[in-house]
């Protein structure tokens, strides 16, 4: 059997931010905390990211600030599936 590779998903999403200079991005949550927690996160230069938005689930008001003070960001636009269904 062969050994499958231990790929990071979040380094390489850190890696190909920086070297594609991506300005739009869809983040799950668990990459939210790592790029606001991660000190590996400051060896990347993710300043071309300016609109990300984050689904799946609700995130908590202290992780979107600190990954929005950590990265220099506007704000995190914040969707998921009950905010599409009808209000009443």
């Amino acid at each position: 059997m062969q050994k499958k590779p231990n790929i990071n998903v979040h380094v390489l999403y850190v890696l190909f931010v920086s070297k594609m200079q991506g300005t739009f991005s869809l983040l799950a949550p668990p990459i939210v905390n790592f790029l606001a927690n991660d000190p590996m996160v400051d060896q990347f230069d993710l300043s071309s990211l300016r609109d990300p938005y984050s689904g799946a689930s609700t995130l908590g008001k202290e992780l979107t600030e600190k990954m929005v003070q950590r990265l220099k960001l506007d704000g995190i636009r914040q969707g998921t599936c009950h905010s599409l269904l009808p209000q009443s």
